[in-house]
């Protein structure tokens, strides 16, 4: 397939960002970061540095070609990463795909993430061709943390609605360590062909085709399959998903004059990427990744007007969170019941930013009570984790404050 994208393998010379020496970023790609607020300490949200990892000084610095492109904050934290806009028809089913890990630990032993700051990781496109990794309409892959090397990367799918798209790369490392570093290296964005879609492709030996079926959702069975010209001896398949490694029911064999096809299938049980290995005395292994989307069943259920157990809301409504900032008293809790609105318009209160997020809601709304006393920006954190949650800063000096303001937001 062809990739869309310009510079995947983020070669050639680095140029400085608008002229800013400590932005190094291959051609094609353009730099971004959430900017420290005031009043944050030191370490938080630091503008990352970005450079060239050449395989020249460490071949663990890249996966394709002679360059990586790395972005740190030595000693600090960082929401930050690299987007590409690409042109391409509206209807288009497109995956981009990216290989990325994080080096984060005190210690200076390359490769060894000793007590790392959770480096959060993860890809996404804007089918609509936005120009903000933050916006509404970016659709993301699967978080992870990966740590030391290059693993199975990270994929995502997605349907262009606009004459162009944007992909973005996204890290933010959660806690401050020595290293911080997110390497990026060798990029894809293709067009989907077909009703049976090549996974993957021996390097060197085009006659043997790893597939898989066109249907990847949680709970329906997936069909993998071996094509070759030749019979393989002790050909073995091992799928490994989120979850860890995956049962196979192995469907046999069927031969013809021209090709010789062996079939598995496995039922994913989790959303996510899945890696299919596959393996025989005569051949080097071949690996695919398969991407695992959400429950059908669900999703069938709540089109027949029938309420799913997986977090679908019987109706929708207006969800209003009163997020707490990390270690407030018991003074300003009292003074949230005080004010009424928890009895009086059924809103709720609580001290985690993800229950505040979440939810298949059209309307979320999280008021966050003194946004400053937060470890970073929040209104950017909600953008960036949970889009589409309408995010209203209250700033009280008291308790008194507090009641008063709640009692003014709700009339």
């Amino acid at each position: 397939m062809t990739n869309l994208l310009e510079n995947p393998s983020f070669e050639g010379e680095y140029q400085p960002w608008q002229g800013q020496t400590d932005v190094m970023v291959a051609a094609g790609w353009l730099p971004f970061w959430i900017p420290q607020n005031a009043g944050d300490e030191a370490w938080r949200n630091r503008q990352p540095v970005y450079w060239a990892g050449l395989g020249i000084a460490n071949p663990r610095f890249v996966r394709a070609g002679q360059t990586a492109q790395v972005c740190s904050s030595p000693w600090g934290t960082h929401i930050a990463g690299l987007m590409q806009t690409v042109s391409v028809k509206p209807g288009q089913r497109l995956r981009f795909k990216v290989y990325g890990y994080a080096w984060s630990t005190d210690a200076d032993t390359l490769g060894t993430s000793t007590d790392p700051g959770n480096v959060r990781m993860k890809v996404g496109i804007d089918p609509a061709g936005g120009k903000t990794p933050f916006g509404s309409t970016v659709v993301w892959s699967v978080e992870r943390a990966v740590y030391d090397y290059y693993d199975v990367g990270f994929t995502v799918e997605a349907t262009a609605k606009h004459p162009s798209v944007t992909v973005f790369l996204l890290s933010a490392p959660e806690w401050p360590r020595k290293h911080n570093d997110v390497y990026w290296d060798d990029a894809s964005l293709e067009v989907l062909q077909g009703a049976a879609e090549l996974v993957d492709e021996m390097e060197g030996d085009g006659a043997v085709l790893l597939l898989a079926s066109d249907t990847h959702r949680v709970g329906v069975p997936v069909v993998v399959r071996v094509k070759c010209p030749h019979m393989l001896q002790d050909i073995h398949l091992q799928v490994s998903g989120p979850a860890g490694g995956v049962s196979l029911r192995q469907c046999g064999v069927s031969s013809t004059e021209r090709e010789h096809v062996w079939r598995w299938e496995f039922d994913p049980v989790v959303e996510g990427p899945y890696t299919a290995t596959v393996n025989s005395d005569e051949m080097e292994a071949i690996t695919a990744t398969i991407l695992i989307e959400g429950d059908i069943a669900a999703e069938m259920l709540v089109s027949q007007g029938i309420p799913s157990v997986r977090g679908k809301p019987r109706a929708q409504y207006e969800r209003i969170y009163i997020l707490m900032p990390p270690g407030a008293s018991r003074e300003w809790l009292d003074a949230i019941f005080d004010s009424g609105v928890l009895s009086d318009k059924g809103w709720t209160l609580g001290f985690n930013r993800d229950d505040a997020g979440i939810g298949d809601l059209d309307k979320r709304t999280v008021i966050v009570i003194n946004p400053s006393a937060w470890p970073e920006p929040i209104e950017a954190w909600f953008a960036l984790w949970y889009p589409g949650v309408s995010v209203q800063p209250v700033s009280a000096v008291s308790p008194d404050d507090l009641r008063v303001a709640l009692r003014a937001y709700a009339t």
